[in-house]
């Protein structure tokens, strides 16, 4: 009964300096709300930089298929059809 007592108040303790430093402290300092479970802005700056270059390789990438295409047209519809030439062989056997 002792430990189950003691896990309770040791519950309730946690409750209130989580409430405490959650939210009483920055609604005191005019701060937001809740800044435990918000990102630091050292990450967002580090996700934004790896996003921006994923943005630009891809940008990349698209034009180097572009000029690929522009420079070697492989598919049939895209080079021109070119006419059957007729045999020259005249022999008849």
């Amino acid at each position: 009964m002792f430990w189950l007592r003691l896990l309770q108040f040791s519950g309730v303790i946690l409750l209130i300096a989580f409430f405490v430093t959650q939210i009483i402290m920055p609604a005191i300092l005019s701060r937001k709300l809740f800044p435990l479970f918000r990102k630091t802005e050292k990450e967002l700056s580090a996700q934004y930089t790896e996003l921006t270059q994923q943005l630009h390789e891809v940008d990349l990438k698209d034009k180097v298929e572009e000029l690929n295409k522009r420079l070697n047209p492989t598919t049939p519809s895209e080079t021109p059809a070119q006419p059957e030439q007729k045999s020259t062989d005249t022999t008849q056997s």
